[in-house]
């Protein structure tokens, strides 16, 4: 998974028609990913703020559900990648 880029149009037509129906196997899946190589998530392009938005997103579902574990893992993630960011300001 490390360094690849998913650009297949079906993988992510399923992915969107699971964050649809079937929003718990989303997130964990999700999860999955992060878990296996969050340095990817932390060191991505994509804006800092993009990446808050969404984490913080799945962070109020997971507390909604009472999965704190997963609750305290993403709160690192936004940590980290806030973190990165300040330190890439000095």
């Amino acid at each position: 998974m490390k360094n690849e880029e998913y650009t297949n149009n079906e993988i992510l037509r399923q992915l969107d028609d699971m964050k649809i129906n079937d929003v718990e196997g989303f997130i964990n899946l999700i999860l999955k990913c992060f878990r296996e190589d969050m340095e990817y998530v932390i060191n991505d392009t994509t804006p800092v703020m993009e990446k808050t938005i969404a984490l913080n997103a799945m962070l109020k579902y997971l507390e909604s559900i009472e999965r704190y574990e997963d609750c305290s893992f993403v709160k690192s993630m936004i940590t980290k990648i806030e973190n990165k960011a300040k330190s890439n300001e000095q």
